[in-house]
C-alpha cells in the first residue's frame, strides 16, 4: 500500500548535541515535545520540534473555561 506499517521503526536525525540536549530538556519534571511544522520536502517528512513546559491540570480547566465564556460572550452579543 502507500502507507508504511504502523509499527515500523521511525529514524530521527539529529546530531548527538540535539539528541542530548532535547533528553535533557525532556528529562526535566514538566517539559514536552511538540511538533510545531510538519511539512514534506524530497520524499521526506519533516517536522520542527519545540519544547515547552506541560500545563498543569487546574490550568488545563482554566483555559476550557476561558474559552466557554468568551464563545458564551460572542453568542450573546451577536444574537443581540
Amino acid at each position: 500500500g502507500v502507507f508504511p506499517p504502523e509499527d515500523r521503526v521511525r529514524k530521527i536525525l539529529l546530531n548527538r548535541g540535539e539528541i542530548d540536549r532535547l533528553s535533557g530538556l525532556l528529562s526535566q519534571k514538566g517539559m514536552i515535545c511538540v511538533p510545531l511544522k510538519i511539512y514534506l520536502r524530497k520524499g521526506l517528512f519533516k517536522v520542527e520540534l519545540g519544547v515547552g513546559r506541560r500545563l498543569k491540570k487546574w490550568q488545563k480547566k482554566d483555559k476550557i473555561i476561558e474559552r466557554q465564556e468568551i464563545r458564551d460572550t460572542d453568542r450573546i452579543l451577536k444574537s443581540i
